[in-house]
């Protein structure tokens, strides 16, 4: 499709990847494979809960809790 050629390897993460291609035989271990050997998480909806974990971590290390975080009014 446009051009493209679609194959079964993509590129992890350019630092953090255990190797720099990642190949999958399927579609359904994809997600979890680019996971663990590409460091790269596939799905919005996980990344975004790991990255308000990471957050609340960090937070709770600095000795803030919830009610003395403000929210940024802009998105």
């Amino acid at each position: 499709m446009f051009g493209l050629k679609a194959g079964r390897e993509t590129q992890g993460h350019r630092f953090e990847a255990k190797r720099p291609v990642v190949g999958s035989s399927d579609a359904d271990s994809y997600a979890e494979l680019i996971d663990q050997e590409g460091a790269v998480i596939a799905g919005f909806g996980v990344r975004r809960a790991e990255i308000a974990r990471q957050l609340k971590d960090a937070a709770e290390k600095a000795g803030l809790s919830p009610s003395r975080m403000r929210r940024s009014s802009t998105r």
